[in-house]
């Protein structure tokens, strides 16, 4: 244990005390006040180096250049993000396809595609977009509508893929269906595996038999003809359809379209549509399907949906 300084005091007293001559009291008191003055200088000494160290380390970080951090807008903003709440939702060109979910359905815009929201549901402007519906199940459920530069779609719960360009567009069916509104009033349904093109091409109208007879004076008046009640019956039947389907009752669409089916009146094309849903019906439900489809081969060659139909009928030899 180190010996303890005594206080001037202290030693004034014992200097006064002890028996030295002037001179030898001087030199004493000139070494006490000397050893004081090191050992204050010793207490303050590594404070200050600490103090001094923390300054020069402060100046060097300073007067270093440093590269300028980025803003931070810019490091949080991403060029191909896209923002669901947008009114208009766009995919530059050199971004991958985005998917984004917009009130339960999902609006998938391949690059290069822009799609405004609208109230009833969507207007393609331009690109390739492909939406998944929800079905609407509810009573008070909305058809979801999406317009494009030739017509309107109207769906209920289906998937399909719209590519919409400056001279016109066309849409795809992948499940479901879709009914396409024309601009003169006319519907066209889309079914799953087929698609639809716009602008409309119109049939050309039946040329005018000019060298026809004139009717006799007596020959009664047939007047303007009417829509029968076969015709009426058949667009109500499709209507009952969407709405099974988009509720996944395909037991009860089985149902409809055969008794649809069985009524006299109707087209070619239409007992081909008919017995084609029935196919896709039967295949949703989970029921032996292939019987249909070879007897649906037989009695229809239509090239629109030949080759849908050997495909399955493939599908079935693998199966057996």
């Amino acid at each position: 244990m180190s010996q303890r300084l005594e206080s001037a005091d202290e030693a004034r007293e014992r200097l006064a005390r002890a028996r030295m001559t002037e001179r030898e009291h001087a030199e004493l008191w000139a070494r006490i006040e000397d050893d004081a003055r090191q050992r204050g200088a010793r207490r303050w000494l590594l404070p200050a180096a600490i103090a001094g160290a923390a300054v020069a380390a402060a100046l060097a970080l300073w007067l270093v250049p440093s590269e300028p951090a980025a803003p931070a807008a810019e490091r949080a903003s991403d060029p191909c993000a896209v923002d669901p709440s947008a009114r208009t939702l766009r995919v530059a060109e050199r971004c991958e396809a985005k998917a984004v979910q917009i009130d339960g359905d999902e609006w998938r815009l391949e690059q290069g595609a822009e799609v405004a929201r609208v109230e009833s549901g969507a207007r393609v402007e331009r690109g390739r977009v492909r939406f998944t519906v929800r079905p609407r199940k509810q009573p008070g459920d909305r058809a979801f509508i999406v317009a494009v530069s030739h017509a309107q779609i109207r769906v209920i719960g289906t998937v399909f893929t719209i590519e919409q360009r400056a001279e016109g567009g066309s849409v795809h069916v992948t499940e479901g269906t879709i009914e396409l509104s024309w601009p003169d009033g006319a519907k066209q349904r889309v079914s799953a595996g087929e698609s639809a093109t716009w602008p409309r091409v119109q049939p050309a109208p039946a040329p005018e038999a000019l060298a026809a007879p004139a009717p006799e004076a007596h020959a009664p008046d047939a007047g303007a003809r009417r829509p029968t009640a076969r015709a009426v019956d058949l667009d109500a039947a499709l209507d009952r359809l969407l709405v099974l389907r988009s509720q996944k009752r395909f037991g009860e669409a089985v149902t409809l379209l055969r008794g649809t089916l069985a009524q006299k009146g109707l087209s070619a094309t239409q007992r081909e549509r008919l017995s084609y849903e029935i196919g896709l019906a039967l295949e949703a439900d989970g029921a032996p399907s292939c019987a249909h489809w070879a007897k649906h081969g037989r009695a229809f060659m239509s090239p629109r949906r030949t080759a849908l139909v050997q495909k399955k009928l493939k599908a079935c030899q693998r199966d057996e």
